[in-house]
């Protein structure tokens, strides 16, 4: 997709966050479990936040992501590269 829409100036980028308490998630079985064991797999100890998601997705909204496109952004604290 981004290949397709590069030549219109488009720029298509994912982000793949890491587990992160919202509503929709306390809709799954042991969900405070499997928040736990994401939070224990993160670099820092801590669970990645709303906010910080919602900061790269306005980094890459914004014109400071120029040169990024066709990329998913890990926002998850480390875990994927356990």
């Amino acid at each position: 997709m981004a290949k397709e829409l590069g030549p219109q100036h488009v720029r298509v980028n994912a982000i793949s966050a890491g587990a992160v308490k919202t509503l929709a998630v306390t809709g799954v079985k042991n969900h405070a479990s499997l928040l736990q064991m994401s939070r224990a797999a993160t670099v820092d100890g801590e669970s990645v936040t709303q906010s910080e998601i919602g900061n790269t997705a306005a980094f890459l909204l914004s014109d400071m992501a120029n040169g990024i496109t066709g990329d998913i952004i890990f926002v998850d604290k480390g875990v994927h590269l356990m």
